[in-house]
């Protein structure tokens, strides 16, 4: 039996077996593991922009549902007291001002309003509230 040896029969890997060995036999199972592991990778990079179209119409629903108060902006100035004595809350011009050009484009048109909290002194039980 002197018959030389396949150059390749030295060099058995592991590897190499189970290759073969999920080819010849598991040949279908290879297959749909390669089918779903491309499916997989392909679909990965439209994820972001799924999830992005769910936020967006998300918010289209809930602003389509929304009632004016909810959609609005309200800006507040509130008086302070503070050490130096009172101070006036700001005109409401002046807040108009503070909405950035571009947000206030996309907003219906402004209300404006005041409102002043009073309280008497006078009487057995003083009112107290707001005063519109």
């Amino acid at each position: 039996m002197g018959g030389s040896r396949s150059p390749r029969a030295a060099c058995w890997s592991a590897l190499r077996f189970a290759w073969r060995s999920a080819l010849g036999h598991r040949r279908g199972q290879t297959l749909t593991l390669i089918a779903v592991s491309a499916l997989i990778t392909a679909c990965t990079p439209f994820a972001p922009v799924y999830v992005g179209a769910m936020h967006h119409a998300l918010v289209d629903i809930l602003l389509a549902n929304a009632s004016v108060t909810e959609k609005g902006v309200t800006v507040v100035s509130e008086s302070a007291e503070v050490s130096s004595g009172a101070t006036e809350p700001r005109n409401p011009r002046e807040l108009e001002a503070l909405v950035p050009k571009d947000v206030a484009a996309g907003l219906d048109p402004l209300l404006l309003g005041r409102t002043a909290s009073v309280t008497t002194i006078e009487g057995e039980i003083p009112p107290t509230g707001p005063l519109v």
